[in-house]
């Protein structure tokens, strides 16, 4: 260490007798220490989740990854469960905006604005969340997943105020979007896991045949070998419910004068169904 600080002094000594090539200034802004940030594993979590746009793989998970520091870019890996070598799946260059819930967020109805307290929620100190008006609520802003793991309600938020560093009020929802409205519970109770849906998730690539199936992964920094101890594994498998159909609603029953029952109800797709200039929606699946 000595014989590093006396070669460094010995070529500040140099540049300073430059100053054509170098100032004192840029001689000591160079020698500023910097802080040294170890990478650590990353935080991977899967969300199987709905059609959004329309055009995304039906049957294929989404992945958020999070990190601190972030390595600039994560590598997943994927094998058979039963066995055999670890092969690219996808590469993943932006982290995603994870946090969890700190109050409770209450049973609502669904599709309609939310004029209650709404929820707190906590977020990583790099996230900004900002209201959102009407319409581009309605164009899709502001759109974000919250769940346990097991099934993921989306909802959206009009209003967004900062209460605290990382802890945020949404207000004005719109609960139970693209279909996730049987998903809703009594409760989400605190600590319940909230992500922002935006360009940090990526799906990754799951043929049609695997649905269903377990399958091992693996994953990292990209920058690092496979068998770095920076990866982690994980074991999934995905039921694929951007293929889900949604349920039906406005179910009405009429008894008829001879006692016969007639049962009506308006039909919903997750498939093009946003078109206002058509009388119904389209037939996504029979």
């Amino acid at each position: 260490q000595q014989r590093v600080w006396r070669l460094v002094n010995e070529a500040v000594d140099i540049l300073k007798q430059s100053p054509t090539l170098v100032s004192e200034k840029d001689t000591a802004d160079a020698l500023a220490l910097r802080r040294f940030e170890a990478l650590v594993p990353v935080t991977p979590l899967f969300l199987d989740l709905p059609l959004m746009r329309g055009d995304e793989v039906p049957h294929a998970p989404h992945l958020a990854v999070a990190a601190r520091p972030w390595p600039g870019a994560v590598a997943v890996y994927d094998a058979p469960f039963e066995g055999g070598d670890f092969a690219l799946n996808t590469t993943i260059a932006a982290r995603a905006a994870i946090g969890r819930a700190v109050t409770p967020l209450h049973r609502m109805r669904p599709a309609l604005w939310s004029r209650g307290g709404g929820v707190e929620v906590a977020m990583p100190h790099w996230v900004t969340l900002a209201s959102a008006g009407s319409g581009e609520v309605l164009s899709g802003a502001n759109l974000m997943a919250i769940g346990t793991g097991a099934g993921w309600e989306l909802f959206q938020f009009a209003e967004a105020e900062l209460l605290a560093p990382g802890r945020w009020r949404l207000g004005r929802l719109l609960r139970g979007q693209f279909g996730t409205d049987a998903l809703i519970p009594d409760a989400w109770a605190p600590g319940a896991v909230v992500v922002r849906i935006d360009a940090g998730l990526r799906q990754i690539d799951l043929p049609l045949a695997l649905r269903g199936l377990a399958r091992r992964y693996r994953i990292g920094p990209a920058a690092r070998p496979l068998d770095d101890p920076l990866y982690v594994d994980r074991v999934e498998a995905f039921a694929g419910a951007g293929l889900r159909p949604y349920a039906p609603v406005f179910l009405r029953a009429r008894r008829g004068a001879g006692g016969d029952l007639a049962l009506s109800w308006v039909r919903r797709t997750r498939v093009g169904g946003d078109d206002w200039a058509v009388p119904q929606v389209p037939l996504g699946e029979e």
